[in-house]
């Protein structure tokens, strides 16, 4: 899907720049017919053709850009979910091991893709990050880490509550990891009350080494300082 999109756009700039390239020539036929530097019957003949050119292409542009370029908030959506359904079967149907971690590494990394794309509904991240599917959970916790590389700022986007819980009750250590990561994104545009949340439910966390993952340590010192609750 998205070497479909960037094809699409390559042959919208293609055309765009055709365009302009032809502009440009007609100025410069345009120049040279008034400096008499070019016989004027050929000048105003090559003229026509290159204007008949450069609106033919710019016509089919346009038919590009209004008419063919497919709904890819559409498609991404789609892509998200196909994303979740591999998330699960990849988690719980393959054997431990590098090819296991990559793979949902790389499915993690699509689902942020989806999320520079679609205009996922609010309601519909939280419910994602609500759900009982540990596939739709990470699917709320890539969209939001998406939009903060948008520059969306979450003291607006209120998702904290539904982060925290699964910080304080993750399903495995790749789950909170990546909630891990959106909260040090999110700390940043917290308002006082919000960050002194953060603040008590890290503190107040039991660290379970079987669930939890290994960047809660440093995590901790960001949050509470040295001496902080590493371990639980």
């Amino acid at each position: 899907m998205f070497k479909k999109e960037q094809s699409y756009r390559r042959r919208i700039v293609y055309g765009l720049g055709v365009v302009a390239m032809l502009e440009s020539v007609i100025g410069v036929l345009w120049i040279l017919s008034i400096t008499h530097a070019l016989p004027e019957t050929w000048g105003a003949v090559l003229g026509a053709v290159l204007i008949v050119i450069a609106s033919v292409a710019t016509v089919s542009t346009l038919f590009g850009l209004l008419v063919l370029w497919p709904d890819f908030k559409q498609e991404a959506r789609k892509e998200m979910v196909f994303s979740i359904l591999e998330y699960e079967d990849v988690m719980w149907l393959s054997g431990p091991g590098i090819e296991k971690t990559r793979d949902l590494v790389r499915i993690a990394s699509n689902m942020r893709k989806q999320a520079y794309i679609a205009d996922f509904p609010e309601a519909l991240v939280r419910d994602y990050l609500i759900s009982h599917d540990e596939g739709e959970r990470l699917a709320g916790l890539s969209i939001i880490l998406g939009q903060e590389r948008l520059g969306v700022d979450h003291q607006y986007v209120n998702y904290l509550d539904q982060v925290l819980k699964l910080m304080k009750e993750p399903w495995s250590p790749f789950e909170h990891y990546h909630t891990v990561e959106v909260l040090k994104g999110m700390k940043l545009h917290l308002s006082d009350l919000q960050r002194e949340k953060l603040r008590d439910a890290v503190r107040n966390h039991i660290y379970d080494p079987s669930a939890d993952s290994n960047q809660w340590p440093a995590f901790c010192r960001e949050i509470l300082g040295e001496g902080s609750n590493e371990s639980g």
